[in-house]
């Protein structure tokens, strides 16, 4: 099964991605990548913290996946598989993590 993209919302996406592009360097990229796997699993794993710190991080993981999109961009072949390596935390990952702390 081929996923099969409207043109115009192609481009959108690709006007998206390239206004952050603009204000992600080439460097900060890999450095997004971590925070933002790092970002993911403070905010979503089962670590107790307090409920104004969770609102900051949040904040802070809802900046690097819009700076994901420009990343994206810049590294076209290394962004997907960091994608995917994010969904793999997201859904194995930190499920399996809290299993352990709360059986």
């Amino acid at each position: 099964m081929v996923l099969v993209v409207e043109p115009a919302i192609s481009r959108r996406i690709e006007a998206f991605a390239g206004f952050f592009a603009r204000f992600v360097p080439l460097g900060l990229a890999p450095l997004n990548w971590v925070f933002a796997v790092a970002l993911i699993a403070a905010c979503e794993g089962p670590v107790v913290k307090p409920k104004y710190l969770s609102i900051v991080f949040h904040i802070l993981l809802a900046a690097s996946i819009l700076f994901f999109l420009g990343s994206w961009r810049i590294h076209p072949s290394a962004s997907p598989v960091i994608g995917f390596l994010m969904f793999v935390e997201l859904s194995w990952v930190i499920p399996l993590w809290e299993a352990r702390i709360n059986p």
